[in-house]
């Protein structure tokens, strides 16, 4: 069976560096794969990514030797069980604000004896390569159940999402953060302490319940401060805001 390459270097403290993939297209999956980000996140949140468009970029991930994950549109069933049986090595499930609802999430994206995933269906083992008789003893260990802190009702009850059994990684959305502490357009420079402290207690609380924190940033400052704060999961800009600022930059080198 197939390790998950992030889970196997947090696991060992190491950080790892992947980015968000916002088109429909594998191609530009493998150009970021071929950047050289250790993992990418298909985002159906917020983009156009929807229906056979992400178990194409799930399987173009895995081709280009990339771990895949999947950011589902919310905390339900049907959508994080049909992301981990689709073949994502791990899970990113939104707005979890209360042990509650780190809970639920647990509950469909986690086997017995930590939750009530349903098992069936055969590309999960084969996109880990095996058969669901080695995939399903091992796939709560294998996958990532990752969280979102991203309001300060998640930031104030993070001791208590950290300690849900089978929750993975907390997983800071900065901007939903900043919105929610009024701080918003983020600038990291220009952030409050009040900011920066809830930012850096993430990772303190993650590891003191033996969890990994994670975060998804533009600002390559923010991501370094980041690192050296303890977060592991390092998702920096992705596929669509690389392009525009590429494109910008290009059409400014022509002066016509």
């Amino acid at each position: 069976m197939r390790e998950n390459a992030v889970r196997s270097k947090l696991k060992n403290g190491g950080v790892s560096v992947g980015s968000w993939l916002g088109f429909e297209s594998p191609l530009s999956a493998e150009a970021m794969a071929a950047a050289g980000f250790e993992w990418l996140m298909v985002d159906t949140e917020h983009g156009p990514i929807t229906g056979s468009s992400t178990i194409n970029l799930i399987n173009a991930c895995r081709a280009a030797n990339v771990v895949p994950f999947l950011r589902v549109v919310w905390n339900e069933s049907s959508l994080i069980q049909q992301a981990l049986d689709m073949g994502a090595f791990g899970v990113l499930v939104p707005v979890v604000n209360t042990s509650a609802q780190a809970r639920a999430a647990v509950a469909d994206a986690k086997y017995p004896p930590l939750g009530n995933r349903s098992c069936g269906g055969s590309r999960a083992p084969i996109a880990f390569g095996t058969d669901m008789t080695t995939y399903m003893p091992r796939a709560n260990e294998e996958t990532l159940l990752m969280v979102q802190i991203e309001t300060m009702e998640a930031v104030e009850a993070a001791e208590e999402i950290a300690a849900v059994p089978g929750v993975d990684l907390l997983f800071v959305g900065p901007n939903d953060l900043s919105l929610s502490m009024s701080e918003w357009p983020l600038n990291w420079a220009k952030a409050s302490a009040k900011y920066k402290e809830a930012i850096a207690r993430i990772p303190r609380i993650a590891k003191q319940h033996g969890k990994h924190a994670g975060i998804q940033i533009h600002d390559a400052a923010f991501a370094n401060a980041c690192v050296e704060m303890g977060y592991g999961l390092i998702g920096y800009s992705g596929d669509s805001g690389m392009l525009f600022k590429a494109a910008k930059a290009a059409r400014a080198e022509v002066n016509a």
